[in-house]
């Protein structure tokens, strides 16, 4: 299996949200911690992270099918932050992340 990243555009937003509610769906029925999962944020904050300028998302593709997404923000100038990052359910455990 082939996986890259690519960089996320504003037309990848829904795409990205529906991935990322599917990926933290199961956490959250667990949790209920509704304040902080990643399945209970809005498609806008999805696209605040695409267009951030200190980092954005990324498409995470297998076989050139989008599996799931990765944030990636530069602090300062060697050090990363990565948050969110989720793949598929039936993408995961396959050693793509």
């Amino acid at each position: 299996m082939e996986v890259r990243l690519k960089r996320a555009t504003d037309n990848d937003a829904q795409s990205i949200f529906d991935i990322q509610v599917k990926a933290f769906m199961p956490l959250l029925d667990k949790y209920k911690d509704y304040d902080t999962n990643p399945a209970n944020e809005t498609i806008d904050r999805v696209l605040t992270r695409i267009n951030r300028p200190d980092g954005g998302f990324y498409k995470i593709l297998a076989d050139n099918k989008l599996v799931g997404a990765i944030c990636v923000l530069w602090i300062e100038d060697v050090h990363f932050w990565i948050s969110p990052m989720f793949i598929l359910p039936t993408y995961q455990r396959k050693g793509i992340a």
